[in-house]
């Protein structure tokens, strides 16, 4: 199999033997890109380890500013957007191609079991509270988003399953795409994610975009790799992203479903699962904070976080922002 490809890759240079262990990787692919991007935010520093030929890009900072203000540096028909932090299988390109190339799927990704919830007692809350509900009876799918804003995902799915699931959201690890089917998703319209300083939950944005905007998603099961994960540790992390979670859904669940909505029946329903969602995850912060599980502050920085995004769906921004 041949294949015209670029791999981009997002990072901030820091990930250290991580990162070497990426690039060790794509050093080995049995399918050869035609050019390996690195892309940087502004004002980083490049990162010590090379492999010797790639080439390297500034945008802004962000998440979303690294992966979709690079799209003009792409020349090839097809590109590999990849985080900084894996090592994959010297024949996964073309494991990732051929479900495109043979017309099942416009855009592809490796499924790794770890995101999905994981123990009994973590499916069971998360169950109940209906942030991430299992899917008994749709065991082709990999995940579906709910009316409410949440997912559903299929709880069979392990990492010795083998076979293609079709998805609506996805891990943003990696994945293949044609390129102008990348660009033309204008991604870039969906920064106000990063107005939180942590883009939580942009992979769910990106993937459930492209699916309204009608790409088939497959998520493919059994390939070998390893997520390394190399996520930062900074004091006040969390809290970034508790209010990340509760603005960001917010909007993303007004943007992406509640507005599609044309009737009074759908918005209703819509509007309902996302109140009673949000109503069960008070309930449980509650729990944890008379357990002594969670400090006392987590209600408000949830509170601030939906009240941040009421305002901005009010604001001239937000009505600005281009129709899905």
């Amino acid at each position: 199999m041949e294949l015209d490809y670029t791999f981009v890759i997002r990072t901030i240079g820091t990930a250290g033997e991580k990162y070497q262990q990426l690039l060790d990787s794509i050093a080995r692919l049995t399918i050869k890109p035609r050019e390996v991007i690195v892309v940087l935010p502004e004002g980083y520093s490049l990162p010590p380890e090379k492999l010797g030929w790639e080439r390297f890009v500034y945008t802004p900072k962000g998440m979303i500013a690294q992966r979709a203000l690079c799209l003009d540096e792409i020349k090839t028909e097809y590109a590999i957007f990849s985080d900084d932090d894996w090592t994959f299988e010297p024949s996964i390109v073309e494991k990732l191609a051929r479900p495109i190339t043979e017309g099942r799927a416009d855009v592809t990704f490796p499924i790794f079991a770890s995101f999905l919830p994981q123990g009994w007692l973590v499916r069971i809350t998360m169950a109940l509270i209906g942030t991430a509900v299992p899917m008994f009876f749709h065991k082709k799918y990999f995940s579906r988003i709910r009316s409410s804003g949440a997912y559903s995902y299929n709880p069979f799915i392990s990492d010795s399953t083998q076979g293609e699931f079709v998805a609506e959201s996805a891990p943003g690890l990696c994945f293949l795409i044609k390129t102008k089917d990348f660009v033309q998703l204008h991604f870039e319209d969906e920064m106000w994610l990063q107005d939180t300083g942590y883009a939580f939950p942009d992979d769910q944005v990106m993937f459930y975009k492209l699916h309204l905007r009608g790409k088939r998603i497959i998520g493919i099961a059994g390939l070998d790799f390893i997520h390394l994960d190399s996520g930062s540790s900074t004091p006040g992390r969390k809290q970034k992203f508790i209010y990340a979670r509760s603005r960001n859904l917010r909007i993303f669940w007004h943007r992406f479903i509640y507005s599609r909505k044309r009737d009074f029946t759908g918005r209703l329903i819509a509007l309902f699962s996302h109140l009673w969602m949000n109503f069960r995850c008070n309930i449980l912060s509650v729990i944890k904070i008379l357990l002594k599980k969670e400090n006392k502050d987590i209600l408000w920085i949830s509170k601030k976080g939906r009240l941040d995004a009421k305002e901005f769906i009010k604001s001239e921004t937000y009505k600005s922002l281009p129709n899905i």
